[in-house]
């Protein structure tokens, strides 16, 4: 082999050694989402965050046929873990992985309560399954906000003979706050349509009259 054969090939392997991460990230998360069990080909990735990221990009597939094995490789990352376990949480529905969720333990299990809630399951053994202390206020407001999505028109006065009325009236501001987004986005009101979509119906309340009136403030 010539010198300048040789020259070429290690010119080759240098260029090839130091290949942005962004690059190699690229090429081996589409080879990853392809086949996940291949996961391990983001080793190769050299920038820690995105080799991290990548092996994330993995998990949610492996989880929907082996939880465990998807457990196993979260518990190997050092960045996104606490990401990596959430989303085994929300894909299995098992609060257990909450647990390894650091900082997100409450949020996670909270956004397990309104999947459950969604599903048809009681709040109330919800709450036990979950293991949330029965006078949570972050664990009442998803509650309150699921059953008052289904209330039309909203009745804040519902709220009176709530467990935690404070707490579910401001969960009924709140879910009217979204009916009014909502109506903005599709229907242009109030600003440019004066005619309130049926959505927005509520029984007279106070409250509810003065959002309103801060949405018609806003129009130019």
């Amino acid at each position: 082999m010539s010198d300048t054969v040789l020259l070429y090939i290690i010119l080759g392997f240098a260029a090839c050694q130091n290949e942005p991460s962004h690059r190699v990230y690229l090429k081996q998360i589409q080879r990853v989402q392809a086949d996940p069990q291949r996961w391990t080909l983001c080793r190769e990735i050299s920038d820690l965050t995105l080799q991290h990221d990548c092996i994330l990009s993995a998990v949610p597939l492996i989880a929907e046929s082996n939880i465990k094995q998807a457990s196993r490789i979260c518990q190997r990352l050092s960045h996104q873990r606490a990401e990596c376990f959430f989303q085994l949480a929300e894909i299995s529905q098992q609060s257990i992985f909450c647990d390894y969720t650091e900082s997100f333990q409450l949020d996670c299990k909270l956004h397990l309560l309104s999947k459950g809630l969604q599903q048809g399951k009681s709040a109330a053994a919800l709450m036990k399954e979950l293991q949330l202390p029965p006078d949570t206020p972050k664990a009442w407001t998803a509650i309150y906000r699921y059953q008052l999505h289904q209330q039309k028109p909203l009745d804040l006065s519902w709220c009176q003979s709530q467990s935690f009325p404070d707490v579910c009236t401001l969960a009924a501001i709140g879910t009217y706050e979204d009916r009014l987004n909502r109506a903005r986005d599709r229907y242009g009101y109030p600003c440019n349509n004066t005619q309130a979509p049926s959505s927005l119906a509520y029984v007279e309340n106070p409250q509810i009259q003065m959002l309103i009136q801060q949405r018609e403030d806003q129009c130019p």
